[in-house]
């Protein structure tokens, strides 16, 4: 038989409980939170230290993933797996003359992006921003990244042309881009 009474208080003790621990949480604490942006070692505000060196080094950082999971493999990983890709000298002297070029414009556009970075961080700094000059500076950097996304897209493309179906079928499997077959 159901005790409608026991239930409420049941049901009460299980609310408070929850309230109180919600309560505790960092949610609800007066403690301030340190933002993760705190101490963030780089002089560019808006660059973490390993953005910066990303930048630096011409990186792929994730930039032609779109290639990388649709079978375009990249001139880094070709040359890594270049021994289990049966690459030809032919292959690998084209695959690295790939990635030479891909890499020098990398790093240009990357240092172009820093100081853009850089003088747009400065500009805040300084309390010298309006709509108008952030609208310009943010679009500049906008054009900079898409043409460093363009430069490693192109080099999966170029990537591609170089390599045999069969290599990029292995490529794939070795990069653990195929379906398990079940």
């Amino acid at each position: 038989m159901r005790n409608p009474t026991k239930e409420r208080g049941t049901m009460r003790a299980m609310i408070v409980s929850v309230g109180l621990v919600l309560l505790s949480s960092p949610i609800f604490s007066q403690e301030h939170q340190h933002s993760p942006y705190a101490h963030q070692g780089s002089d560019i505000a808006s660059l973490s230290p390993k953005e910066l060196a990303d930048l630096e080094a011409g990186a792929g950082m994730g930039l032609a993933r779109a290639a990388e999971l649709n079978s375009f493999p990249g001139p880094r990983h070709v040359l890594e797996l270049a021994d289990s890709l049966g690459l030809s000298h032919e292959q690998r002297a084209q695959i690295l003359a790939i990635r030479a070029a891909m890499g020098e414009r990398a790093i240009a556009l990357g240092r172009e992006i820093i100081e853009a970075e850089r003088a747009l961080s400065q500009r805040f700094a300084d309390g010298q921003v309006d709509s108008a000059t952030v609208r310009t500076a943010t679009q500049e950097i906008a054009g900079l990244a898409g043409e460093l996304r363009f430069v490693h897209l192109a080099a999966h493309l170029a990537t591609r042309s170089v390599l045999g179906q069969g290599q990029v079928e292995t490529y794939d499997r070795l990069r653990g881009y195929t379906k398990s077959e079940e």
